[in-house]
């Protein structure tokens, strides 16, 4: 019987992608100084330096505002226009307050969150930090449907570490075969839940081939909401349903006097605190992909590194 279910943030339930490719876009079409560069190239550009210093900033070891400053420097001497400190933060708040407008929630996430949380506890497991996360949480209405948020900043490690998947599981309670994990990378999410026995849920938005479908069971979209709630809570029943012999049982499984009480409201977190020294390194890119099977393969799709 699942009695939890552990939940990706970025490109899961909030639409990372989508607000980072319009952000850039506005930067770079605004911007003569960038345009030399390609908005294709930029863009690729940008998600290898994301890659490179995900891990260091989903941790904690380089504060993410202090990341910000890095990449745009990084991205202005590419284009042969180096920018000092103080106007690389002009172009970072500029940057971020575009971002922030065209952030969306994901398709049919908040009612998954809201039939889900009927009949299991529920965490969400992300590769961030926890002022980033609590603020998307509460933004986007999701925080009544959450019993735990769980970040890499505070676990010292990054999914897929097994160790932040363990981390969770303890703060909901429950064993690793009570427990679902359901996240859009499958790096991160599927080969993570892997690592410890959980069973998978992929978010599989833009058409990426599966490297292994007895890994994880695949969903294109969360609508309609209830079937996946359906998918999610009971495959065995999920599978009835899609030959006709069960419909909206996960409407009746569970009367809500019976359902885990709701957490409570979480307050909007401050603002970050810039911090560190300025600097122009970038650390080498991350190696992916775990053991060399062809299960474990990278997914040709959005990025990982879900930072901004």
């Amino acid at each position: 019987m699942i009695r939890a279910v552990l939940i990706d943030l970025d490109d899961t339930l909030v639409d990372h992608q989508h607000a980072m490719r319009s952000a850039l876009r506005v930067l770079h079409d605004k911007d003569p100084r960038l345009q030399a560069l390609g908005f294709d190239f930029l863009l690729a550009e940008w998600q290898r330096v994301l890659e490179a210093m995900h891990d260091d900033v989903a941790v904690g070891r380089i504060p993410i505002h202090e990341s910000r400053i890095i990449r745009y420097r990084h991205f202005y001497d590419l284009a042969g226009a180096p920018v000092d400190r103080a106007e690389a933060e002009e172009i970072a708040a500029d940057h971020m307050q575009t971002y922030m407008s065209n952030r969306r929630i994901v398709p049919g996430a908040v009612a998954l969150m809201e039939i889900v949380r009927r009949h299991a506890r529920t965490a969400v497991v992300t590769n961030n930090t926890v002022i980033e996360q609590d603020e998307k949480l509460l933004t986007f209405g999701l925080w009544p449907h959450v019993d735990a948020l769980v970040t890499s900043e505070e676990c010292g490690v990054a999914k897929p570490d097994s160790a932040i998947f363990i981390s969770a599981l303890e703060r909901l309670g429950v064993d690793v075969d009570e427990a679902v994990m359901v996240g859009d990378s499958w790096e991160n999410d599927i080969i993570g839940a892997a690592g410890i026995g959980m069973r998978a849920i992929w978010l599989n938005r833009h058409g990426a081939a599966c490297p292994d479908p007895e890994m994880a069971t695949e969903v294109a979209s969360f609508e309609p909401a209830a079937w996946t709630a359906e998918l999610i809570l009971g495959r065995a029943l999920a599978d009835q349903a899609l030959k006709g012999n069960a419909v909206g049982w996960v409407e009746q499984a569970m009367p809500m006097e019976h359902a885990p009480p709701p957490p409570a409201p979480r307050p909007l977190p401050p603002p970050a605190t810039p911090t560190g020294d300025s600097t122009t390194g970038l650390p080498p890119p991350r190696r992916r992909g775990v053991g060399g099977a062809d299960r474990f393969a990278t997914v040709k799709g959005p990025p990982a590194a879900q930072l901004v």
